[in-house]
């Protein structure tokens, strides 16, 4: 049985919880529950094939590959090598020092814009839905205010996303892509 928590079962959303399932975790009612092997499984657990130490195993979600993530490091490889490809033939001996700078520069920044940028302007997207329908009553002086906000607003997702913003969700997304099957 649950604690004094009242959990709804993940089925019946309407009806409390009496019990785990033993391999997922969900919380489910009676009706859902049934003991396989001495142990409550839900329905959609006791319709999962055994799994044989032979057969080949689907990727967990802590060895599951993420597009998002891949694409993040192709450009991270792709504006390291830049700089290189770019300016290749023109280091001498004591330029390599600041081309190697110019190459984490250009690797970091658009690797932190791709992290960082898409979380604020789906913030700024929502405060402008409900702000746009007052400021367009106000009529043509709406319109100066509107394109200051956006260049403020692309200004500082910008600097949010380079001074951290884009280590800070790159590290969030990794740890729920890894931690998939707790969060679900």
């Amino acid at each position: 049985m649950l604690s004094e928590n009242l959990t709804m079962c993940c089925t019946h959303s309407f009806v409390p919880a009496d019990g785990r399932c033993s391999l997922c975790g969900r919380p489910f009612c009676q009706t859902c529950l049934s003991t396989v092997d001495g142990a409550p499984k839900c329905q959609a657990c006791r319709n999962k094939k055994p799994v044989s130490a032979t057969s080949s195993v689907a990727p967990s979600a802590k060895t599951r590959i993420d597009g998002k993530m891949i694409f993040s490091f192709v450009i991270l490889l792709a504006g390291g090598v830049l700089p290189f490809v770019a300016f290749g033939d023109q280091i001498q001996q004591g330029e390599l020092p600041s081309m190697i700078s110019s190459s984490a520069w250009c690797a970091y920044v658009p690797w932190a814009l791709f992290w960082g940028v898409p979380v604020l302007w789906r913030i700024g997207f929502r405060a402008v839905r409900n702000s746009v329908p007052f400021l367009l009553y106000l009529n043509l002086v709406s319109i100066p205010i509107i394109c200051v906000c956006l260049l403020l607003f692309v200004i500082v997702s910008s600097g949010y996303s380079v001074f951290g913003g884009g280590i800070f969700h790159s590290a969030r997304h990794w740890w729920a892509v890894r931690h998939a099957e707790v969060l679900a």
